[in-house]
């Protein structure tokens, strides 16, 4: 009858799981996101579908106080490349497997 009833028994786990790593994750962008110069409470948008986005990009490439000068250093330049280069590639990939598909 669970069955019948939607009720998935996998499923509170899983949001259990799911929450904590969430709340671990932005434990962790806070300070980050405060070192490069922004609110630690930006740490919000990190559920927010399209902004996390750019929360993302600022903890994980952002140099010290790049809030003030809005400029990447070497590093941050060549990881933001190869992260659009990725992109552009499962992209191909994913448009070629479509195309070749029966």
């Amino acid at each position: 009858d669970r069955e019948q009833a939607g009720a998935d028994p996998g499923g509170v786990p899983l949001l259990i799981v799911s929450v904590a790593l969430l709340m671990i994750h932005m434990i962790i962008a806070a300070p980050r996101l405060k070192n490069a110069g922004y609110s630690p409470w930006l740490t919000v948008l990190l559920i927010v579908p399209v902004a996390n986005l750019w929360a993302h990009f600022v903890t994980l490439l952002a140099p010290e106080n790049y809030a003030s000068t809005r400029k990447l250093d070497r590093v941050g330049t060549g990881c933001a490349v190869a992260i659009l280069l990725i992109a552009v590639a499962v992209v191909v990939l994913a448009v070629v497997s479509m195309l070749n598909a029966p």
